[in-house]
């Protein structure tokens, strides 16, 4: 079973669990009990992590109100209250029975704004949720219309990194929905587990995992690309999320080139080109680029693939050719001759298969 198939029958298990009917008939004992697996805030943080982990540093406090498992303990703050099992948070009521009807009532709240679509009602202030344990809530019942991920900081991070303006002071909503117009939707758990993968490699290394552009440089070539996913962003307009997709073409398409003629003509990403072969009367500079049709990878790879083949000393012929992920339809062959007809010195090819090498 594939990520995106385990995933929905993970969430879908959860929606038929707890209905919005079900979390309203819902006691404090089905809400949060020691032992009891079957409880909404154990569905939350721990049958679904796979979806979106909120377990880590954070306390049983996220839930608001919970079942202490050292009935002995107290506090020495007064933004929490308890009694003989339960601990609270002050600002949720003075008892057991005002803490839990608070709290549902704002679950209630966050689930029937997420069926709706309203993900700036979620911002509200009235709702006194913590932010982790309320934007899980509200991502379960969106429809996957917002990010699985449901920490503030990685979500603005990745803001960040797409160039939202003022994404700092911005509201959660409205981020969620800057980032996810971003991303593709045809594999939406794997763009996810990919952006979180990246949020934390630059949470662990305390440094932006971006590569901004610079001036042309000296780099030494290699023979294969990590397929693992990863965001590349580009600093001059916005950022690019990039999938495994152009790195699994990449290797196919030089494993073919190095079968047909050697490791010493064919050069992988040896001055940051995709691919370059030497041959005997001229030299080959393949751009490998994904898209959702032929027409934006060529139109993504011509003036890049053009520049690499200026910077290029060689006193040999040139040939610049865009690999890219689709077949050209009807129109796009017409294009691509008339490329090939307006600059006829350009050399220029479109291929999308590797039998076309």
């Amino acid at each position: 079973m594939n990520m995106e198939s385990e995933k929905d029958i993970l969430l879908n298990e959860f929606l038929d669990r707890w209905t919005l009917k079900k979390v309203k008939a819902m006691t404090l004992s089905e809400y949060n009990q020691l032992g009891n697996t079957d409880t909404f805030c154990y569905w939350v943080e721990h049958k679904t992590k796979k979806i979106a982990n909120i377990s880590g540093p954070s306390t049983s406090f996220k839930f608001e109100i919970f079942e202490r498992e050292d009935k002995n303990k107290s506090y020495n703050t007064t933004d929490f209250k308890r009694d003989n099992i339960y601990s609270w948070r002050s600002r949720a009521g003075n008892t057991r029975k005002e803490a839990f009807n608070k709290t549902k009532a704002d679950i209630i709240r966050v689930i029937k704004s997420s069926l709706k679509g309203d993900f700036r009602d979620i911002d509200s202030r009235e709702i006194q949720l913590s932010p982790l344990f309320r934007w899980k809530i509200a991502f379960l019942y969106s429809n996957k219309k917002i990010l699985a991920i449901s920490d503030r900081i990685a979500v603005k991070w990745l803001a960040r990194q797409f160039g939202m303006p003022n994404y700092k002071n911005a509201r959660l909503s409205i981020v969620h929905t800057f980032v996810m117009a971003q991303i593709p939707r045809k594999n939406f758990w794997k763009e996810n587990e990919l952006m979180w993968e990246m949020y934390s490699k630059f949470k662990k290394n305390g440094q932006s995992s971006t590569i901004k552009t610079q001036k042309t440089k000296i780099r030494k070539g290699t023979e294969k690309k990590e397929t693992k996913g990863y965001i590349r962003t580009v600093q001059i307009k916005k950022e690019i999320l990039l999938s495994r997709e152009h790195n699994q073409i990449q290797n196919s398409v030089y494993k073919r080139l190095v079968a047909i003629y050697d490791k010493e003509s064919v050069k992988m990403e040896k001055n940051f080109i995709d691919i370059r072969v030497e041959h005997q009367d001229k030299v080959e500079y393949y751009e490998i680029k994904c898209d959702n049709s032929a027409t934006r990878c060529i139109r993504m790879a011509l003036g890049q693939i053009i520049e690499y083949a200026f910077n290029d000393n060689s006193s040999k012929k040139k040939e610049i050719i865009v690999f890219g992920n689709h077949e050209p339809n009807g129109e796009e062959v017409k294009y691509i001759s008339h490329i090939k007809n307006l600059l006829p010195d350009l050399r220029f090819k479109y291929m999308y298969s590797i039998n076309q090498i």
